[in-house]
């Protein structure tokens, strides 16, 4: 009897340490597997990683322009300039235009970058507001048919400042009267009405139309101007814009310009360097540790 006891508390001993052993080989086994999932996750995390800094260097080598296609060097006495350029990543933007506005609250600010590292137009709009310097902020678009409409950014802005409409049926009911102090031409309400004027020489229409909208800007102070896509404005308003930017100090508004990384205002406008109200932000990539840090979306598509 005492012999049959002894072998079942052997055999109860046995399957207690059978237990423990199987338990400590599942405990190893759920140890390798936690240990694997890290690492996969690891990989896959690294993975991200590089093929988001490789997505980056693609961009930033398109964004590389050759110095020769950017300026005249020969035209250009770079111990005169006085403008300012920075380089950001575009996560850091809206800071960077809200820093230069209240330096400089009355100047140009050009925003140069791909248009996927462009700010939003309403966080822009509302960055700018908050800083409350400004009585009016306007916004306009610049689009490719613009190209085939003279002085259409003109139009564009008149109808914004003004609140014309621009449908043929109501063009009656634009009142243009604030105009005729320095518009007895009528040349601002044959634009927004597309009425054809006659054949004037070119360097007078381009005079007329640099003295009248200069004397609108000069009518509507504490304005800020936001332009998308300045690189699509119509060749006629570039024009006359280069004028007015030549004498913005006369007039107390700010401008901030939007445009491709394969443009610069500068390039046509060297006078633009030797100003202190021009400023343009080139915009880069944020790095991928940024954009952990700050827990952002990471969001990669295909070139």
């Amino acid at each position: 009897m005492d012999y049959k006891e002894d072998n079942n508390i052997v055999s109860d001993n046995n399957n207690s340490i059978n237990l423990e052993q199987n338990s400590f080989d599942n405990n190893l086994k759920q140890e390798s597997l936690n240990q694997n999932y890290v690492s996969q996750e690891d990989m896959e995390m690294q993975a991200l990683k590089e093929k988001f800094n490789e997505f980056n260097s693609d961009i930033e080598e398109e964004n590389e322009i050759a110095g020769e296609d950017l300026y005249a060097v020969e035209l250009i006495n770079f111990d005169e300039i006085n403008c300012a350029f920075y380089t950001t990543e575009n996560v850091n933007v809206l800071d960077n235009i809200t820093d230069v506005l209240q330096d400089v609250p009355y100047g140009i600010i050009g925003i140069k970058g791909s248009n996927m590292y462009q700010p939003y137009t309403i966080s822009v709009l509302a960055a700018v507001n908050q800083l409350g310097t400004y009585q009016n902020i306007i916004p306009i678009t610049c689009h490719d048919n613009m190209k085939y409409s003279p002085y259409s950014f003109f139009r564009e802005l008149v109808s914004s400042v003004f609140n014309f409409t621009v449908s043929q049926k109501l063009f009656d009911t634009n009142d243009f009267s604030s105009f005729s102090a320095f518009d007895t031409d009528n040349l601002i309400k044959d634009l927004i009405n597309l009425k054809q004027r006659g054949m004037d020489n070119l360097e007078d229409t381009r005079q007329k139309y640099f003295e009248v909208f200069l004397s609108l800007l000069q009518s509507i102070p504490e304005t800020l101007i936001y332009v998308e896509n300045f690189e699509k404005i119509d060749s006629s308003s570039m024009y006359v814009l280069g004028l007015l930017f030549e004498h913005f100090e006369e007039m107390k508004i700010s401008c901030i310009l939007t445009y491709d990384k394969n443009y610069a205002p500068h390039k046509d406008m060297h006078f633009l360097l030797n100003t202190p109200y021009y400023t343009e932000i080139m915009l880069k990539p944020a790095s991928f540790e940024k954009l952990i840090s700050d827990n952002s979306p990471v969001i990669i598509s295909e070139v």
